[in-house]
């Protein structure tokens, strides 16, 4: 073999296969751990959810508590606040104005923490929780279909949280019919995931933001001046 020739680099009498073609590597390949697309997408809305829900139970908890003694002014404010601003997003994404990019493989720590502190206000009476998640991962720039998703996804654990609290601070309900509750909360939503997504990427978000935000703030408006 001539000098230099790559079977006499490696050892290999010529004309035979290499018996270790999946060991040679090049150099900047080895210890690079392999990359699982999937695994990661999976660890990033897990994470996303783990955050939405510790933010929720952060804020909306206190709010919960003292909710009682200021429904009445601060529930009325912001009900009519989130109303104006559901039907200004609602304008906006029917006009074209607004067109998000981003899907639920993009999302980040700060989008967790914004989203969720807008699901705690759902605790006061008259807001909505799709509504105001939904319009909140609009503005930060999420598709319309990826916005009902990751709502959705965000609800289950907010729910079953809702109902252990509902369980621990309520005299009147039993354990049993507590437990069925929410076990039948949680089976029914499931269940009904994937129709809430085929009828996402059927539809413009549009009009449901929209009606949404005028029942708030016909709510409001009643509430303020009754």
């Amino acid at each position: 073999l001539p000098p230099g020739h790559p079977d006499e680099l490696e050892g290999i009498p010529p004309g035979h296969p290499d018996p270790l073609p999946s060991f040679r590597r090049k150099p900047e390949s080895i210890g690079t751990p392999p990359v699982h697309p999937e695994r990661s997408r999976r660890a990033a809305i897990l994470i996303f959810l783990a955050l939405t829900t510790l933010v929720t139970a952060i804020i909306g908890l206190p709010l919960y508590l003292i909710v009682g003694e200021i429904a009445d002014l601060l529930g009325s404010v912001a009900m009519l606040l989130v109303g104006l601003a559901m039907l200004a997003t609602a304008f906006v994404i029917r006009c074209g104005l607004w067109q998000g990019e981003r899907t639920r493989d993009h999302v980040t720590p700060k989008d967790a923490l914004i989203v969720g502190a807008a699901q705690a206000l759902a605790v006061i009476p008259g807001l909505s929780r799709t509504g105001l998640t939904v319009a909140v991962l609009l503005t930060r720039d999420c598709t319309h279909r990826e916005a009902v998703v990751l709502s959705v996804l965000m609800g289950i654990p907010a729910s079953i949280g809702a109902g252990l609290l509902a369980l621990t601070t309520s005299d009147t309900i039993g354990g049993g019919p507590a437990v069925v509750a929410i076990v039948t909360a949680a089976i029914v939503g499931t269940a009904t995931i994937r129709a809430i997504l085929a009828w996402a990427t059927r539809v413009t978000l549009a009009p449901f933001v929209a009606a949404a935000g005028a029942a708030v703030t016909l709510g409001a408006l009643i509430a303020l001046f009754a």
